[in-house]
């Protein structure tokens, strides 16, 4: 099916999957940590119709952390600026189940149990102002996409984001090639 002609970017896809109900049931669940955000948008860009628009803009490459499209922060930085996202920063006591920080996606998860440090996690959810371009966004798309990014939300969006990483480094093996956590997520 075709999407909506007013959904025509990338970042058109990250507003609406912000936008969409999660675990919770609520619009505008936040997302927690960058690694998580940026595997919903891999798997979105690899399962979905949406590919050709999230293709145009983010390039999606093997990383530390399994695939990368290093646009999607750019795009969450501008989005800042311009009042439509928002981003909350939470304590957390970094793991491999926990992992997402701050520093880029993954960069200062401790694996070492001796060493176990406070940092902070990303938290990304819509202002007032994003929450009304979101709605509209995610209500243009079809029925199959609306659908879509509701399940991996809800699927994914309250599990440790170990749980995202391990199903993409299972369903896309040739994207770990970079990754620095490819044994401790795969055995």
């Amino acid at each position: 099916m075709a999407v909506s002609s007013q959904v025509i970017s990338a970042t058109d896809v990250l507003l609406a999957l912000l936008y969409a109900k999660g675990s919770t049931g609520k619009y505008n669940e936040p997302i927690s940590g960058t690694t998580k955000l940026e595997k919903f948008m891999y798997i979105l860009n690899q399962e979905s119709d949406l590919q050709k628009i999230i293709e145009e803009e983010y390039k999606f490459v093997p990383d530390n952390f399994g695939p990368c499209a290093h646009e999607i922060f750019d795009d969450i930085e501008m989005l800042k600026d311009a009042n439509i996202v928002k981003e909350e920063s939470k304590p957390l006591y970094t793991s491999l189940d926990e992992g997402d920080t701050e520093n880029s996606n993954m960069d200062s998860m401790i694996i070492d149990d001796e060493h176990i440090k406070p940092t902070n996690l990303r938290v990304f959810s819509l202002t007032e102002k994003g929450e009304k371009i979101g709605s509209i966004l995610f209500k243009s798309m079809n029925e199959e996409e609306q659908n879509k990014i509701t399940i991996l939300k809800k699927l994914f969006n309250k599990r440790p984001v170990s749980h995202i990483v391990k199903y993409v480094y299972e369903k896309y093996p040739h994207m770990i090639g970079e990754s620095i956590i490819r044994d401790s997520v795969l055995y």
